[in-house]
């Protein structure tokens, strides 16, 4: 500074551009934690009054910012609104009771959705109804949680695709459903699960059974930890956000090969159970840079995939599946292992989509 210039401290409410510099509360520092003390230079010239900006380093200052990112990493998994879809069934009050304990003042609010037909929403009785049966749950849900924000909508359409664009700028969509069965034996078929391929967002499925002897904390279930990604994050958030441990299970099978020698089947084997293992281990990574503190244990299990899965979160509090999508992609095709898990609930089941 030249001198006989005397810096003032600045009050700037537009500066020279006409653009509003950005609001920054007491002790806000910068990306690399130093406080940022703007002055201005009263040096005149052509150009006008100059800004200038002192950075003081504080160490003080980048510890906070470093306290308030980790805080902001660890809040609640769904910073937006949670959907939930509503029906006249007993499972939708399963799916609230997910969606209010997954509410509170961090998390955005729980709105409560139901979607009329076409032809039902022409006739003002029918409509009338619907209102007041929402209102009336949305009045439950509020005395049950009354720190979570609750709010209702109202849709008019085919319900899976109002369901579909209503995830948009959500964070969660929950499902109810009082389906549960086995791979090989009772299951159901529903277009709702399409919601898992078609979906903005996370969406999770609420066995209305679920929960009662949930003592597994969270398990999710990885392919290869890469793709995986976004649900190993998703899944260790929600952990720590719940108390809970979490367990990643990767499940792995041999082909038959007609007339194979013992040694060569026993060699395949280890190899495969090390190639499972390496896959744990990357995940296991993943975890580890997302939430380090997390009580985390492994397992893979020799099983086909959909059968080991739901053997595995029997007990569980959540199980997480991670749903890869082709950018672009319209199609609402799941896959076959996220298909068949979904058709045999046994706990509350998120899927989180990921563009590769």
């Amino acid at each position: 500074m030249s001198p006989g210039v005397m810096p003032t401290l600045m009050n700037c409410s537009r500066p020279p551009s006409g653009k509003a510099p950005p609001r920054r509360r007491t002790g806000d520092s910068d990306p690399g934690g130093a406080s940022v003390l703007r002055l201005r230079c009263l040096c005149g010239g052509r150009s006008g009054p100059k800004t200038l900006q002192m950075v003081i380093v504080s160490v003080q200052a980048g510890r906070e910012q470093a306290h308030h990112q980790a805080c902001r990493e660890r809040k609640v998994i769904m910073n937006g609104n949670i959907i939930v879809g509503i029906s006249e069934s007993g499972p939708s009050r399963a799916a609230t009771s997910w969606a209010l304990d997954h509410g509170g003042a961090d998390r955005g609010e729980v709105v409560l959705t139901h979607v009329m037909t076409i032809a039902d929403s022409e006739n003002r009785k029918t409509t009338a109804v619907a209102s007041a049966r929402l209102a009336e749950h949305a009045a439950v849900a509020r005395l049950a949680s009354p720190h979570v924000t609750v709010s209702t909508e109202l849709r008019v359409g085919d319900a899976l695709n109002e369901l579909i664009e209503c995830t948009s700028g959500a964070s969660t969509i929950v499902m109810g459903t009082h389906k549960t069965g086995f791979v090989r034996g009772r299951v159901f078929v529903s277009r709702f699960i399409q919601l898992a391929a078609s979906a903005h967002c996370a969406v999770v499925f609420v066995p209305s059974r679920s929960g009662r002897n949930a003592h597994a904390g969270i398990v999710v279930g990885v392919t290869t930890s890469e793709l995986d990604r976004a649900a190993l994050v998703f899944a260790a958030r929600e952990a720590v956000s719940m108390g809970s441990k979490m367990t990643i299970v990767h499940c792995w099978t041999l082909p038959d090969i007609a007339d194979e020698m013992f040694s060569a089947h026993a060699k395949r084997s280890m190899l495969e159970s090390l190639r499972s293992d390496k896959i744990l281990s990357a995940a296991e990574t993943i975890v580890r840079t997302t939430e380090p503190a997390l009580t985390t244990r492994m397992r893979s299990i020799r099983r086909p995939t959909a059968e080991g899965l739901i053997e595995a979160s029997t007990s569980a509090l959540l199980l997480v599946l991670g749903q890869s999508r082709e950018d672009g992609a319209s199609s609402r095709v799941l896959g076959h292992t996220v298909h068949d898990v979904l058709l045999n609930l046994t706990a509350p089941t998120a899927i989180v989509t990921t563009n590769p």
